[in-house]
Order: structure tokens, then C-alpha cells, then sequence
């Protein structure tokens, strides 16, 4: 089975040759438009920000920087500025999701209470409390679901 990091590595891989495709669009600018970058393919730049951002967001949620930067930095449609910044924002998730550098702080959290639990129960259970230990056996189903479930949620 995939991880859901090589799923998603192998998606910002495809938003990034996809960006590179279109900066291939490049029209330049006339000899009397003087200050203008010139353009890209406005249709192909709608498709390709709108899939980053649906990426962005699915992972990191609307709050997250990632997806605020890219979607304040490629609000300018067509524009080869737009998206060369959103390519260095790919660039950096797809990083930082290959690095293992995204984790969530809830599940951090949640993961330092369940240890303590477990500390617990061992406690409990050397001390010759068996029940208080019993009980809070039912906490491994919910340590192992937290665990397997992905850290970008």
C-alpha cells in the first residue's frame, strides 16, 4: 500500500511540472508595453493554481502559512511572477513533507497524553492495582488509531 506521503509527494511533483508546463506559455511582452513581465496561458494557470490550492488546503488547512503564502502569492492570474512564486512554495512543501519536517501539534499533544496514561497504568499495574491498569487498556486502540492515521490532518 502507498503512504499518503508518497501520494502527496507524487502530486506536488506532478503541480510542479505542471507549473514548469506553463511557464513554457510564456508570451512576452510587446516592445511598447514597457514594465510588463509579460503573460502565461490564463486557462492552464486557473487549472494548475486551483489544484495546488485544493492540495494545499486539503493537507494543511486554510490557516496553515503554506496555503495563505500560495494563495496571496499566485492572485495574480497569468502573471509569471505568480507562478514562480507558487513553484517555490511547492518546492518548499514538497521539502518539508520528504524531510518529515510537517507534524501536527494536536497529535504531538495527544500523543504526550497517551504516553502519560500508559505511564499510569504501568505505575498502577506494578503497584498491584490490576483494574485501574485493566482500564485503561482500551486506550492502545486509540494510541494505534492516532498513529496510523496522517500527521498533516
Amino acid at each position: 500500500m502507498i503512504s499518503l506521503d508518497a501520494l502527496v509527494l507524487e502530486r506536488l511533483n506532478e503541480l510542479i511540472h505542471k507549473a514548469y508546463n506553463l511557464m513554457d506559455t510564456f508570451e512576452a511582452p510587446g516592445p511598447n508595453m514597457i514594465g510588463f513581465e509579460g503573460w502565461v496561458d490564463t486557462e492552464l494557470f486557473a487549472e494548475w493554481r486551483a489544484q495546488s490550492l485544493v492540495l494545499l488546503k486539503g493537507i494543511f488547512g486554510n490557516d496553515h502559512q503554506y496555503s495563505i503564502s500560495f494563495e496571496n502569492d499566485t492572485n495574480r492570474p497569468g502573471m509569471p511572477s505568480s507562478v514562480k512564486s507558487g513553484i517555490g512554495i511547492l518546492k518548499a512543501v514538497r521539502e518539508d513533507v520528504d524531510g518529515g519536517y510537517l507534524v501536527n501539534v494536536r497529535q504531538l499533544i495527544a500523543a504526550e497524553v497517551f504516553t502519560d496514561f500508559l505511564a499510569m497504568a504501568v505505575e498502577l499495574s506494578e503497584a498491584g492495582y490490576k483494574d485501574p491498569a485493566a482500564s485503561l487498556r482500551p486506550l492502545r486502540r486509540t494510541i494505534r488509531a492516532n498513529r496510523e492515521s496522517a500527521c498533516y490532518s
